[in-house]
């Protein structure tokens, strides 16, 4: 990974968004990003779901949602290297169909696919007969 950052041909996710604003010109400790869930959790349990920790910090405490068996958390996120949800929102906005949405016909019921400023994260294998989907997650074992 070293050697495929001072090549320049790599950026691992996390440093991306810290990354890109001193790209451009800001002095940033961290640049927030708009996430998306799938989850219908109301903010006080969310917050509670992501952050269990001591004065709710995230990785503090045996409940994080980092520990073993617990990213289940990340299932319905736009933003986890494992989620499938930013692939099957992408694969949507550009008119394919990926396990219940999308598609001409959900077009034709629903309307065009139209998305909110969401950062991503990098979606893989973009074509529609991809299988990219398939990521197992702990839980499901």
């Amino acid at each position: 990974m070293d050697r495929e950052n001072m090549f320049g041909r790599h950026m691992s996710s996390e440093l991306f968004p810290v990354s890109t604003a001193l790209l451009h010109g800001y002095k940033a400790v961290t640049a927030p990003h708009p996430i998306y869930s799938d989850k219908d959790l109301p903010v006080q349990r969310a917050d509670r779901w992501f952050n269990p920790g001591v004065n709710g910090r995230s990785g503090s405490s045996k409940e994080s949602p980092f520990g073993w068996k617990r990213e289940s958390r990340f299932l319905e996120v736009s933003w986890y290297y494992r989620a499938n949800l930013a692939g099957r929102l992408y694969w949507n906005f550009l008119g394919w169909r990926k396990d219940w949405t999308g598609g001409r016909f959900y077009e034709l019921l629903h309307g065009r696919h139209i998305l909110p400023s969401i950062l991503f994260h990098p979606v893989k294998d973009v074509h529609p007969g991809a299988d990219s989907m398939g990521y197992d997650f702990d839980f499901q074992h």
